[in-house]
């Protein structure tokens, strides 16, 4: 469990970091542009691999169950957008 004292911006920058350290392209960097012609929502199976499709699905539910507890942990969709969508 997290400390009450904990701060939601030194959690917010160890997720930064975290996601950071990861070598190569980012989660959806082997998503081409092209894919997102028609959609908004190309099928992620189809372009990422494992183990960068397991990680994004495990990120992607992290994210939703955060946000849900939004009126305790402050984390709003903003807040959350701002240590993951660089390792998008």
């Amino acid at each position: 469990p997290i400390p009450p004292e904990t701060s939601v911006h030194s959690i917010s920058n160890l997720m930064k970091r975290w996601f950071k350290s990861f070598q190569g392209e980012r989660l959806l960097g082997s998503i081409p542009l092209s894919a997102f012609k028609d959609t908004q929502t190309p099928p992620v199976d189809d372009y990422v691999q494992e183990p960068r499709l397991s990680i994004f699905k495990w990120l992607v539910q992290l994210l939703l169950e955060t946000h849900k507890h939004e009126s305790v942990n402050m984390m709003n969709s903003r807040n959350l957008g701002t240590p993951t969508t660089q390792s998008f």
